[in-house]
């Protein structure tokens, strides 16, 4: 079976982490094993630096990230981000960038809502 390989944005997992089961299908244990995916270095940022976020669920962040594979922001990701951002004036560019990064096919993003904002 061919994996494919994937980007789950920042509200791909925090539709999991309040447990909303329109994504639930995407952390099967089949679907995750059949799946190559990443993470924004982004991500991570976005989902640790919630103010009020307790120490227990820092660490459940932590745990579910660990899980999936972090792709860092690079000099050539930043400027073409800008450029996408400036021309199609979108909010979320860095995202529409990486569906054309080669380590991903498609990705998956949601309208945020969630009890961490």
């Amino acid at each position: 079976m061919h994996s494919n390989n994937l980007l789950f944005d920042t509200n791909i997992f925090i539709y999991h982490l309040n447990a909303e089961p329109h994504v639930e299908d995407l952390f099967s244990g089949d679907f995750l094993s059949a799946n190559n995916i990443y993470y924004s270095i982004i991500t991570e940022i976005e989902l640790l630096s919630f103010p009020k976020l307790s120490e227990e669920e820092n660490k459940i962040i932590k745990g579910l990230l660990e899980k999936f594979l972090p792709i860092s922001l690079t000099e050539e990701v930043k400027e073409k981000t800008i450029e996408i951002k400036k021309n199609l004036k979108i909010g979320d560019s860095r995202c529409g960038y990486c569906r054309h990064c080669s380590c991903t096919k498609r990705f998956f993003s949601y309208q945020r809502r969630n009890r961490f904002q």
